[in-house]
């Protein structure tokens, strides 16, 4: 037997599932012809079928020694090394089969299942892509490109390839997973999710995925349909119904009943003039039609469509359902909510043909109603209807959707306007926290906001902006940290279906808290007898009494210590008074545990060092400035220096020591202002007896450093 008998008898072998015995006489042949790349190529794909992955991992290698050109070699390379685990050497592979042939279908498809098991959604995208463009990608594939763009939260996209992969085969898995993707937080399409769940469950009644999402979407539905129609089936005045669209046949008085084939011409023209008699009879009023008054021209070009057979039927398929049919000529509701019997099957078969052309016809009348129906919905401020409307069937071409929204855009930016404004204001005058909620939460600002769609986008981001900037301006232009929080944390009133804008609130309210908690570390709160003694940024607090920070005009504080050597006895003393001569007094003893006594009072000092003494400092500043005199234990501060009495033989000598030559010690609870130019020109002064004793010293300390 040659060697090409013995190629085709193992093929056949191989063809017949004997690839053992294809794999033996394989291997013969090499040993003979080492070069043979057909039998390295038999040899491979035979040690695969038997899952020997390693051996047939080296005859492929060796076949591609001989035939480096063969496209099916390498793609077959590809597949077997990504079942040994070696995903990234399968790209390669599978990129040199395509390199060799760009259409080479079965290396694209493998391709894109190594991304996908590698999870490199790009690359998946990217074979499934090139595999679609050539025409190749059957329904699997683009049920694979849906889900790959539905992980990527693409999920236009991914709607796109669902539809098409249904559309290629009755398969309920790519209206499962459509339904997915509208019933996704972001998208929020849940009236379309049960669409495509029925239509899923059209094609298998049993399919238990889909029965178990349908149970868990419609309770919301249910309840949102109640509250939506409370406002009634339509919020349009009979004056604005008929105004996008007529229908033929509602016009000509037909019933459900009838069949598209009952309207020939003949019946047609029949019924076109009845119609018109009754409209010259009765000045263009139409009893079937609630006594609805039509201009006749405009009859008569409505029924001239019907001479189109392909326009012919899209109106009659409105006219058979009536929700749609009522929505376009009335504005009903009832389209949008849910109803347990309410399934447009044969309409969204219609809708996703890419032959009939039904969406297109249909796109732009229903635009201008939907427009026209959201706009009243939000002048009414109906939120049930507005989240309805946002909620599905919203059956326009992506070209017509800025028709749809045209209204409500202006109505949103009216709604923005004032918080726009009091972001502007925020930067000069502090606003309340209760000015800003009435403008993102009693304004209904935020319930509109946060059902918006994604065109609507850059509206939410700056509701987000207006509402960050007051925030930002609270801290940065007036210090107030507090409602800084509280005003971003409205921000948490905005639910928005954008990921985005959620993380970027996330990480403002982050930052915001980073810049609260620095400026609070230095907050002294502690419990003295039962009663808090508490020092922060607002003020002091001891007991039920406190004082504003604003207010407070003099500190004095000091440990006294009392008792013996061995067995000392501590007076903690820290008191402040306001302009209204109210005191907070912090004053306790202790005998034990000094240390921690110590650390309690030191963490008093740096807080009020911190919140209360520059506040101080300032008021003495402007006193000094407005010529007052502050009296500091036994001296007094004045505009020029530090004046007090020294006393002489017979006498008191006034002396001034100017701010330039002012120094100060502090020992032992002590305070010794002298003159820096004459050290024996001094006065001392107890710290735990003299009001501002601090606050003279820091004048010294700035004048020291002004001179230097």
């Amino acid at each position: 037997m040659t060697v090409d008998e013995e190629l085709s008898k193992a093929r056949e072998l191989r063809k017949q599932n004997c690839q053992a015995e294809a794999l033996e006489i394989a291997l013969r042949i090499t040993a003979i012809e080492p070069a043979n790349a057909d039998a390295w190529w038999i040899a491979g794909l035979a040690a695969h079928s038997l899952d020997r992955i390693k051996d047939s991992l080296s005859a492929l290698r060796e076949m591609l020694k001989h035939a480096p050109r063969f496209a099916s070699g390498w793609a077959q390379y590809g597949v077997v090394l990504g079942e040994n685990g070696q995903l990234e050497e399968a790209k390669k592979a599978f990129n040199q089969a395509i390199r060799i042939d760009p259409q080479h279908v079965f290396a694209h498809r493998q391709a894109a299942r190594i991304c996908e098991l590698a999870e490199d959604r790009d690359g998946q995208i990217r074979f499934l892509n090139s595999l679609d463009s050539f025409g190749k990608a059957d329904s699997a594939d683009l049920n694979r490109l849906g889900i790959a763009h539905w992980e990527k939260k693409h999920f236009a996209k991914a709607i796109e390839y669902y539809l098409r992969s249904a559309a290629e085969e009755a398969d309920p898995a790519p209206y499962f997973n459509l339904a997915l993707v509208y019933n996704h937080s972001e998208v929020s399409q849940d009236v379309d999710a049960v669409d495509s769940l029925n239509r899923a469950l059209a094609l298998n009644p049993d399919y238990h995925p889909a029965n178990k999402k349908l149970a868990e979407i419609t309770p919301r539905l249910r309840s949102l349909a109640y509250e939506a129609l409370k406002f009634g089936e339509t919020l349009l005045a009979f004056e604005e119904w008929f105004q996008f669209y007529l229908n033929p046949f509602e016009l000509l008085g037909a019933t459900r009943e009838q069949r598209l084939e009952d309207f020939d011409s003949k019946t047609i023209q029949k019924l076109k003039k009845r119609l018109l008699q009754e409209i010259d009879l009765e000045d263009g009023h139409i009893e079937h039609l609630n006594g609805f008054c039509f201009d006749r021209s405009q009859v008569i070009g409505v029924c001239e469509e019907l001479t189109d057979e392909n326009i012919k039927s899209h109106h009659w398929l409105v006219f058979k359902n009536p929700f749609l049919l009522w929505f376009l000529t009335r504005g009903d509701l009832r389209h949008f909510v849910y109803r347990s019997d309410y399934s447009p099957l044969e309409v969204l078969e219609a809708l996703d043909s890419p032959w009939s052309g039904f969406k297109e016809w249909l796109s732009k009348p229903f635009a201008k109603q939907y427009n026209l129906v959201l706009s009243r919905a939000m002048q009414k401020m109906a939120i049930p209807v507005i989240e309805s409307l946002f909620d599905g069937r919203r059956w326009t071409l992506r070209c017509h959707e800025d028709i749809c929204f045209d209204a409500a855009h202006r109505h949103v930016d009216r709604l923005l306007e004032p918080l726009k404004e009091a972001a502007k204001a925020a930067r000069n005058n502090c606003p309340s926290l209760i000015e800003i909620e009435q403008l993102v939460i009693d304004s209904g600002l935020s319930s509109v906001i946060n059902l918006l769609p994604e065109p609507f986008r850059e509206k939410q981001a700056e509701a987000v902006r207006c509402v960050r900037d007051i925030a930002i301006a609270c801290y940065n232009e007036h210090g107030e940290s507090d409602l800084s929080k509280s005003i971003l944390l409205l921000s948490k009133k905005f639910t928005f279906k954008s990921t985005e804008l959620h993380q970027r609130l996330e990480q403002d309210f982050l930052q915001i808290q980073k810049l609260i908690a620095e400026e609070r570390k230095h907050d002294a709160k502690l419990t003295l007898g039962g009663q808090p003694m508490q020092i922060t940024k607002e003020g002091v607090r001891m007991g039920e009494c406190f004082l504003a920070a604003s207010k407070i005009t003099s500190i004095r504080w000091g440990i006294l210590i009392t008792g013996y050597q061995h067995a000392p006895v501590y007076e903690f003393l820290m008191v402040f008074r306001d302009d209204d001569f109210q005191e907070a007094v912090f004053s306790w003893r202790s005998s034990s545990d000094l240390k921690k006594q110590e650390a309690h009072f030191n963490q008093l000092v740096e807080a009020a060092m911190n919140y209360i003494v520059p506040k101080i400092f300032l008021k003495v500043q402007n006193q000094l400035a407005n010529g007052e005199h502050i009296r500091v234990g036994k001296c007094t501060m004045i505009r020029e220096g530090v004046a007090f009495d020294a006393q002489g033989w017979f006498s008191n000598k006034k002396q001034i020591i100017p701010w330039q030559q002012v120094g100060t010690e502090m020992r032992n609870g002590i305070l010794s202002v002298f003159d820096r130019t004459n050290p024996k020109m001094r006065i001392q002064t107890p710290l735990r007896e003299s009001e501002n004793a601090i606050i003279l010293r820091i004048f010294a300390s700035d004048a020291e450093k002004n001179r230097l």
